[in-house]
């Protein structure tokens, strides 16, 4: 197909529709960037996919949705807490009961040390915690029985 006749064809497509600029089918090209951007693509893989050799290029047609940014802020925020596992600090002590500390330990083990040669030991500290998560849920209820 020609670009006349793409062109004509989209201007047919968008009836009555009004523009603030002309409708040109390389306006396709800038949206298609713009959604591959906000639909989590990154800017090196638009570029390669766009052609470009420059990423100041690449930058001209993608825009950034205020969704986007809210979005990518939070998941950094989240992979940041993961990372550093950051609690709150002594200001504000958050009281935490035996089994959610058993719990955060086995997770930490699972996710740090489940490699090579410590992996044998770390599925029998697991599994020891795990006992201990179970021996402190049973005295829990004990207690709360009396």
């Amino acid at each position: 197909m020609s670009r006349e006749t793409f062109q004509s064809t989209l201007v047919k497509l968008a009836g009555d529709l009004e523009f603030h600029e002309p409708l040109v089918t390389h306006r396709l090209r800038h949206t298609y960037a713009t959604s591959l951007m906000n639909g989590g693509m990154s800017l090196l893989g638009i570029m390669k996919l766009l052609g470009h050799r420059d990423q100041r290029m690449t930058l001209r047609y993608t825009q950034i949705a205020d969704e986007t940014v809210g979005r990518e802020y939070f998941e950094a925020l989240a992979r940041i807490t993961e990372r550093y596992q950051l609690r709150p600090g002594p200001a504000n002590p958050v009281p935490r009961d035996a089994v959610a500390l058993l719990e955060d330990a086995i997770r930490w083990v699972t996710k740090n040390l489940r490699d090579g040669d410590l992996d044998r030991r770390a599925r029998l500290l697991v599994r020891r915690l795990e006992a201990a998560r179970e021996e402190v849920v049973a005295l829990s209820t004990l207690i709360g029985d009396r």
